[in-house]
């Protein structure tokens, strides 16, 4: 499993160079969004503290027409963001694509014998759309995740450490509760990718004999036969689908502990007089741009383990002697 890991992290990295001016413009992007979702909440305190007490109107407009503008940027670099990972995953299938059948022209003969044509498809097709996927979105999300979240907690503890602990308690422990299913996850994807190569390679097989078929007919036998493939495939895919569900169901209770927690404990600081009303709002407003890192990076590891089996069986081809 380590051995795997190590070689899905080398093929990761050695395609994110070959983009990597792409990759600096997407974090230049994504620079521009973490900078705006870490301003939002502290201005939504200077409304509630600042400007609304003080009376004055001309500051409030001037003070809602800035924060509708900053909105406003914040859709335009969200937008340029994702047609820039978008159009990157597109670049990376058609390149790994060319490169799996260029090095099919080298194999030698025996690697087709001992691989059906089917098993094969899968990989240039199925398995490459995971993978293409994999490479234009795990670099940005990471850096928007991790930075995003460094940033947003680093304010959090400037404004009171004692609330603060409370998301991070949550995210810690999150994260070894993920890393624990983790290892299933990868296991169940790796068997899930190769039972649909095998119904893929069945599948073939039978439309490349239809003629023989259709004058035989023994079409009771072709469907058992066809329905023994399938059944694997769909009692892997189920296993798996029980296991990746794991991560969105964590995703979703952590969301609503970190919330009901905060304004609890929030709620008595500000009776005891600890913390304004203000920071409250605030910080229950640098919570909700917590969860966006945080989900985005969930859905980074969701991405990486659904992708697993399609990483493995794609550097498989690639590595294969010649």
């Amino acid at each position: 499993m380590e051995n795997e890991k190590k070689t899905v992290r080398r093929f990761v990295f050695k395609l994110l160079k070959v983009y990597w001016k792409r990759e600096l413009l997407a974090a230049v992007l994504v620079g521009v969004m973490i900078a705006l979702a870490v301003v939002f909440p502290l201005l939504i305190r200077l409304l509630i503290d600042v400007v609304i007490p003080s009376g004055d109107m001309d500051l409030l407009v001037k003070y809602v027409l800035l924060v509708v503008g900053l909105w406003f940027g914040s859709l335009i670099f969200t937008y340029f963001g994702e047609v820039v990972f978008e159009t990157t995953a597109l670049m990376a299938k058609s390149d790994l694509r060319k490169q799996l059948l260029e090095k099919m022209f080298v194999l030698p003969f025996d690697y087709f014998h001992k691989n059906k044509t089917g098993e094969l498809v899968s990989r240039l097709i199925s398995d490459l759309e995971l993978v293409g996927t994999v490479i234009a979105q795990i670099f940005p999300i990471l850096l928007l995740g991790v930075v995003q979240i460094s940033a947003i907690l680093a304010i959090m503890f400037a404004f009171n450490w004692k609330l603060t602990l409370l998301p991070v308690g949550f995210i810690v422990f999150s994260f070894l509760v993920l890393m624990f299913f983790n290892i299933m996850v990868e296991k169940r994807s790796k068997v899930e990718r190769e039972k649909f190569g095998e119904l893929a390679g069945v599948t073939s097989n039978i439309i490349d004999n239809m003629k023989l078929i259709r004058i035989a007919m023994p079409f009771s036998w072709v469907t058992n036969f066809f329905d023994r493939f399938q059944g694997d495939h769909v009692y892997a895919g189920k296993r798996f689908i029980k296991a990746i569900k794991i991560a969105g169901v964590l995703k979703t209770s952590i969301n609503g502990l970190i919330s009901f927690s905060l304004l609890a404990y929030g709620g008595y600081l500000v009776m005891k007089g600890e913390i304004t009303v203000g920071i409250l709002i605030t910080f229950w407003a640098y919570v909700q741009s917590l969860f966006n890192p945080i989900q985005l990076l969930m859905q980074v590891n969701i991405l990486l383990r659904q992708s697993w089996g399609g990483l493995l069986r794609t550097i498989e081809v690639l590595e294969a002697p010649e």
